[in-house]
């Protein structure tokens, strides 16, 4: 480089003056470390605006006239999207209780189409998965299928955004969410919600715990729901044929508008049913 600048150095120089730069500047001197070619999962579904959040439904057993219900509280508040936090499919087709019951895929997914279709001419919809929503997958020993492109076989709308996450974001207001599908559960109302959202410092959602109420973290920044179901229990084998200590699964749903949370339940429902807009 020296010699095409017409610049003279002797090789002792030059011998000192890279020894120099591998001592003060090493990374530009020594081999490159290799980069991480895996994808970072860091995409997940983002929502902005008000929402009615329905998490378990567990086609073809949902409790459709409680959906109604917060469907059309949801559509008189003028609330345009709909997100279905995990398990919208039960897959009992896929299980041992699948056989028990008498269930057929056929069937299932049949239920689970015209319920979607349904949806997605009210609603813009953010669906992301749950732990039953994978047991097609599991059935097939991973073949490589991911459940975006499972559930876009049978809820083909532009209307439906589908992700492989177990959760979302949500913006409202100015309060920022996470509704969650969570690996963990509790036998405890909003544990895990709150472990979320100690861990996570955000306003948490969470589903899969089948169980209902809203408190804070420890903090007391941050609200800690547990949603509810929306599927009819009394349709599900798992749990009507055998009992178990758990406690009892609770019908519930989330509105969120303008960023403040409402917990809708049977028993309290009627009350916002009743209000004027």
């Amino acid at each position: 480089m020296f010699q095409a600048r017409g610049i003279r150095r002797t090789q002792k120089a030059i011998t000192r003056k890279l020894a120099e730069c591998k001592i003060h500047d090493p990374q530009t001197w020594r081999p490159q470390l290799v980069r991480s070619e895996m994808p970072r999962f860091n995409e997940p579904l983002i929502v902005t605006g008000d929402v009615l959040n329905l998490n378990d439904i567990h086609c073809p057993f949902q409790d459709t006239p409680w959906i109604d219900r917060c469907v059309n509280l949801a559509i008189r508040w003028g609330i345009t999207q709909v997100v279905i936090g995990g398990d919208l499919a039960d897959m009992n087709a896929f299980s041992s209780y699948g056989r028990e019951a008498g269930i057929d895929a056929d069937m299932e997914l049949d239920t689970l189409s015209r319920f979607m279709d349904a949806l997605c001419q009210t609603f813009e919809v953010y669906y992301f998965a749950g732990n039953h929503d994978t047991r097609p997958l599991r059935a097939l020993k991973d073949a490589g299928l991911s459940i975006k492109w499972l559930m876009q076989m049978f809820t083909p709308s532009e209307h439906c955004h589908i992700s492989d996450y177990y959760w979302c974001r949500l913006t409202s207001g100015n309060a920022e969410y996470q509704i969650e599908h969570p690996k963990n559960v509790s036998v405890n109302a909003t544990v895990v919600a709150r472990r979320l959202a100690e861990k996570y410092h955000v306003n948490v959602i969470a589903g899969h715990g089948h169980l209902w109420g809203m408190s804070y973290d420890t903090s007391g920044r941050y609200t800690c729901i547990d949603s509810g179901i929306c599927a009819d229990t009394e349709r599900m084998a798992y749990v009507a044929l055998r009992h178990n200590t758990r406690p009892t699964m609770i019908s519930g749903a989330v509105i969120v508008r303008g960023g403040v949370p409402i917990l809708l339940g049977k028993e309290n429902i009627g009350f916002y049913e009743k209000m004027r807009i």
